[in-house]
């Protein structure tokens, strides 16, 4: 005699892994079951999938892992980005102090960085 209905559910808890990632928590993508998971090769690197893909080994990455000249390249130009942003938090306030010592001396500073007597 054969089984009708529904097959068993998948069974799968947040800390799981499977492959690279952890789960986060579930969610539903399309109506199917599917978890949230953060990949191993990075700490800001976020993946969803669906359980069945999941559990039938389909899913094993984000797939950026497959690929180590991508991530080194990905980490490049985050570590630029964040050096060019520190440079600029860093001119801001330079420019800031700058046009304080200004002000207090009696100079107006204008966009253009033109120096007037008040």
């Amino acid at each position: 005699m054969t089984r009708t209905g529904r097959p068993p559910r998948h069974h799968v808890s947040v800390r799981d892994t499977f492959g690279r990632g952890v789960v986060l928590t579930g969610i539903r993508i399309g109506g199917a079951r599917a978890v949230l998971l953060a990949c191993d090769c990075g700490p800001d690197v976020l993946y969803a999938a669906r359980v069945t893909d999941l559990v039938s080994g389909r899913v094993v990455s984000c797939g950026h892992c497959r690929h180590p000249e991508r991530m080194a390249g990905r980490a490049a130009r985050r570590d630029e980005a964040a050096r060019r942003a520190a440079e600029a938090v860093a001119e801001n306030a330079a420019r800031e102090a700058a046009g304080a010592v200004l002000a207090a001396h009696g100079f107006r500073v204008t966009r253009a960085i033109q120096l007037e007597r008040l």
